[in-house]
């Protein structure tokens, strides 16, 4: 072995050691991601060594073919599971940002397609019958009510009102609001 080999491995052997003791601590915290990083990192300064092997020492084919192998396998391998670790943890969404959208809606509001339509005045929802009186149902102007919509955590079908109220003007933004709005309960969300 020549001198720029016996460098090139003195100086890979004590670099993949300390890499690779940390690869072991990351396998024992299962820690998987970090563990095939430090096993590709500490497999690394060897690729240099084979490289500087075969630039300078001419080996046989059969046994460059062969100890090239195995490093590339080794590292090829270690890379390519480090980087799926790295490309699902990027693409996954984070726990904290999965929010319960019924939490963030205004809970007197009346929703249709994630849109709040309308807003809800007096409810009063009775479960044994399936039922839900609203007093009012105002700021209704894109409310459907062919269309069911969503109360709280209900899916709701709207039957009836007694009044329908439409204003609008120059002045005035349109409006549309509903009275004595009888609605059956359909499903529930989350019960």
């Amino acid at each position: 072995m020549g001198i720029y080999s016996a460098v090139a491995l003195a100086l890979a052997a004590p670099i993949a050691g300390v890499i690779g003791n940390h690869a072991r601590e990351m396998y024992r915290d299962r820690k998987y991601r970090e563990l095939f990083g430090s096993l590709f990192w500490a497999i690394f300064p060897f690729v240099i060594f084979s490289v500087v092997w075969v630039a300078n020492e001419n080996p046989a084919t059969m046994g460059r073919n062969l100890f090239l192998g195995a490093i590339g396998a080794a590292v090829g391998a270690c890379g390519l599971i480090w980087l799926g670790y790295f490309v699902n943890d990027k693409t996954a969404p984070e726990p904290q940002q999965v929010v319960n959208q019924l939490a963030l809606r205004d809970p007197d509001g009346i929703y249709q397609f994630n849109e709040k339509v309308g807003t809800v005045f007096g409810a009063d929802v009775d479960r044994s019958s399936g039922e839900i009186r609203f007093q009012q149902i105002r700021d209704a102007i894109n409310f459907d009510t062919n269309t069911d919509f969503e109360y709280r955590n209900y899916i709701v079908h709207f039957e009836g009102a007694s009044a329908i109220a439409s204003v609008g003007g120059l002045a005035m933004a349109p409006n549309k609001a509903y009275a004595d709005v009888k609605s059956r309960i359909v499903s529930i969300i989350n019960p």
